[in-house]
């Protein structure tokens, strides 16, 4: 991923496109920018992108890691209350 910053901007772009994740191909709109779009934190997003990828990639692993970042979303409301 370093070596995507060292490029140029323009091959940086296409080097990104080329490397677009085929799990995520199925989706109209791309995780990340969902993501960005809706400003999520760190958690939310993780929770985004695992959902949105579980039955073409991980499986059950990516539905449970979704669920531990829900868990920790949950964590964090309960120490602010």
């Amino acid at each position: 991923m370093l070596r995507l910053f060292k490029q140029s901007p323009k091959k940086r772009e296409k080097s990104m496109n080329e490397s677009d994740p085929k799990h995520y191909s199925n989706l109209p709109i791309e995780p990340w920018d969902f993501i960005q779009q809706n400003k999520l934190d760190f958690f939310e997003g993780n929770v985004v992108k695992y959902i949105c990828r579980w039955k073409n990639k991980g499986g059950v692993d990516d539905l449970r890691k979704a669920i531990t970042y829900i868990e920790k979303i949950i964590e964090g409301e309960n120490s602010n209350e």
